[in-house]
């Protein structure tokens, strides 16, 4: 495959994709048509069986900021320390091979970043679209580091593709961590939680695709558990005691005595988890999306469906 002769670029962009010939071509041409133009796209083929390949070396022929690498067993870890290794520039960002950076996105979390050095990981809201572009509804992030910092407990404060962040910062924690494939990006904003400030910017920079066939939908009981053991290892790390990782594997049985919790909870929250994927594929205003979140972490599911679904036909009565 070709790679590019730009080694000065001011930012990197770093792109897994796994499988992705539906929607690849149109993320890549998001990056290409970026306000700031001085930057390195790294797609790391993770392991595809598809056109994902066909489509990627037409980008490095077409366009010389492109470059690209192939991993021939699919790991999502290994894509992203790889991405990161190859990357040339101070400030490397991210975007999912099945979401669309936003014209100015790149523009605007430069400037930010330049103009907050004390800033190690920035993101973004984000729109939400369905598989077919249509928008579905919006996120509202926490935006301050103090707010992020107490939204870590409970849940991941950043769309992981939307983040932009300093080598050094990542660098210093050791990157992602080997071996997860799931909550990668939550493990990573914990660890290096207590060693840089983080912020997200309001406005929504990319446009988040909430499909059948992602991570997230496929494995969301996965991702749950992940994020629970993750959250018990920054425990385990402010306690001074062994994370509950074996070979790089969360394990459970080790996290939930680190968090107190029983498995009734872990089923709360793996039902939680489901309604906020749910939640996310309703036509809501944004301005709903927080009530119907702080209902799911202290209601039961029955009340927390039976509000949704009452709000989603008053919304199609007044739409």
């Amino acid at each position: 495959m070709g790679t590019s002769t730009n080694s000065t670029a001011s930012i990197s962009v770093v792109v897994p994709a796994h499988n992705e010939e539906r929607f690849l071509d149109e993320a890549l041409a998001s990056l290409a048509r970026q306000s700031h133009g001085n930057i390195e796209i790294i797609v790391v083929d993770n392991g595809s069986t598809d056109r994902t390949p066909e489509i990627v070396q037409a980008w490095t022929q077409r366009d010389a900021r492109f470059r690209a690498w192939r991993l021939e067993r699919a790991s999502l870890h290994e894509s992203l320390r790889q991405g990161f290794a190859l990357a040339r520039s101070d400030l490397i960002a991210r975007l999912d091979a099945d979401d669309i950076a936003e014209p100015n996105r790149l523009e605007r979390q430069y400037g930010y970043l330049l103009a907050n050095p004390q800033l190690g990981v920035l993101g973004s809201a984000a729109t939400l679209i369905d598989a077919k572009g249509k928008t579905i509804g919006q996120t509202t992030p926490c935006l301050g580091d103090e707010a992020i910092r107490q939204r870590l407990p409970q849940e991941c404060p950043f769309v992981h593709s939307s983040v932009m962040m300093r080598r050094g910062a990542y660098e210093r924690v050791g990157g992602y961590r080997a071996r997860l494939n799931l909550a990668e990006d939550y493990d990573l904003w914990l660890r290096m939680s207590p060693t840089t400030r983080m912020a997200n910017l309001p406005d929504p920079l990319i446009r988040y695709r909430v499909h059948k066939d992602s991570i997230t939908a496929r494995k969301l009981p996965e991702v749950v558990l992940t994020s629970l053991c993750v959250w018990a290892a920054h425990v385990a790390r402010e306690a001074g005691v062994p994370e509950p990782f074996a070979n790089g594997m969360p394990v459970l049985r080790r996290a939930l005595p680190l968090l107190g919790f029983s498995r009734t909870e872990v089923l709360r929250r793996i039902y939680r988890g489901q309604f906020e994927r749910w939640l996310m594929t309703l036509p809501l205003p944004a301005i709903y999306r927080p009530k119907l979140r702080r209902i799911a972490g202290s209601a039961g599911l029955g009340a927390v469906l039976n509000t949704g679904l009452a709000l989603t036909a008053t919304r199609s009565r007044t739409a």
